[in-house]
């Protein structure tokens, strides 16, 4: 996983560096980075973000800046939610004749 970082890192530099730009890893990992110093330096100064998450909705809200959404009991998502949207989408590409009423 280190390897990964840096080569991001060092893309990102070559590219130019943004504010922005960061990558995102399993919680369960965090504990075992050991990243050079030149990426410590731009994580702590804010000019390089590395985002460790539990679960894949984090990174949908990462990414997006809104809530990703959890289904109610009956499998629903609530309106204001990209996982709403996104089932809105599936909804309106399945063939009429097999959409449920």
């Amino acid at each position: 996983m280190n390897e990964k970082i840096e080569g991001f890192f060092d893309v990102c530099t070559i590219k130019g560096p943004k504010s922005t730009q960061g990558v995102i890893i399993p919680r369960s990992n965090a504990h075992n980075l050991m990243l050079r110093k030149d990426i410590i330096h731009a994580v702590e100064k804010g000019k390089f973000h590395i985002y460790a998450i539990d679960h894949v909705s984090e990174a949908i809200e990462l990414f997006t800046g809104t809530v990703a959404g959890k289904p109610d009991a009956r499998g629903k998502f609530k309106p204001d939610t990209v996982l709403h949207r996104a089932h809105q989408q599936l909804e309106n590409l399945r063939p009429k004749d097999r959409k449920k009423n």
